[in-house]
């Protein structure tokens, strides 16, 4: 096993091999998340890494298993890791029954799916073996999706570089957003979301207002590095990215600023009629001399 992966696979084991749900022995969620990140980092290492499901006869739990290669699967059914500690990378444990999922504790079908968010193509079959230590065997070639990752817009940029450089909407001064980490991407890192809510990028004589919803890459230190799904056609007042109090918290931002003459983008606003805040907002910028464009087709060839 490539020393890369030996270590991520310690580092997992020893974060992880601790958070049984005893009652129901099973992983609990932050686990079974680990454990697909850690999916998503064996992609980008091996070639051929495999993930293996199967269910013991008489046992109400299902083990999910990472390789770094194809394991073999014996007379019985057993994907034995004792047997193949060379090929073995890590194992959660996973409920059997489907109604558990709504309580928060992941099962097969939550497994693949959190898999597959982060950017794992899964080639799957299954191994039958009746009569057998396991009855089957599901198999899952794993890779890199291939799927092309679309470049950032022009108005992804820009928000990109608000959160970059830019001031918290409602604060004075300039500083990185507080990223939560949310997955790893494979081909792509680390993604996260930031805490705040809204932006502002001030460039020369152009200021930018942007929400800070959705989601971005990020780097070991939790700056942000690039956009993956952010709001560029969005409602500033129905998006969860944007603060309630748009207007007043643009006039603490831009306060002692001279505005006459400046550019003003709502970069990615699709509404000017949506609540009131917008209309204020756009009001009080207007009254200190600045020039607005409140929304993208306003600003239509300018982004």
């Amino acid at each position: 096993m490539k020393e890369e992966l030996k270590k991520l696979a310690e580092e997992f084991e020893a974060q992880n091999g601790e958070d049984l749900m005893k009652e129901v022995v099973s992983h609990g969620p932050r686990a079974v998340d680990n454990f697909a990140d850690l999916a998503a980092r064996l992609v980008e290492i091996e070639d051929k890494p495999y993930l293996t499901i199967h269910r013991p006869l008489r046992q109400h739990l299902v083990r999910a298993r990472l390789w770094n290669e194809c394991p073999e699967i014996d007379w019985q059914g057993h994907p034995d890791r004792g047997k193949q500690l060379d090929r073995f990378v890590a194992e959660v444990y996973l409920r059997l029954q489907e109604e558990d999922f709504a309580r928060g504790i992941h099962e097969q079908k939550g497994l693949l799916e959190a898999i597959a968010r982060r950017r794992v193509d899964m080639k799957g079959e299954i191994i039958q073996r009746p009569g057998g230590y396991c009855r089957e065997v599901k198999m899952y070639e794993l890779g890199i999706d291939q799927q092309e990752i679309q470049e950032m817009s022009p108005i992804a940029k820009i928000i990109c570089e608000a959160l970059q450089e830019g001031v918290p909407l409602g604060e004075a001064e300039q500083r990185a957003p507080h990223m939560q980490y949310l997955r790893y991407n494979a081909g792509q890192g680390r993604i996260g979301e930031a805490a705040e809510l809204g932006y502002v990028l001030i460039k020369k004589d152009d200021i930018y207002v942007v929400s800070s919803g959705g989601e971005f890459c990020i780097d070991e230190h939790n700056h942000v590095v690039g956009a993956l799904q952010v709001g560029g056609e969005i409602c500033f007042a129905c998006d969860r990215g944007m603060p309630v109090a748009l207007a007043e918290d643009l006039q603490k931002t831009l306060a002692g600023q001279d505005l006459q003459g400046k550019r003003v983008f709502f970069a990615g606003n699709t509404s000017r009629n949506c609540g009131e805040d917008i209309g204020k907002a756009v009001k009080m910028l207007q009254g200190k001399g600045a020039i607005v464009y409140a929304t993208n087709d306003e600003a239509k060839g300018l982004l």
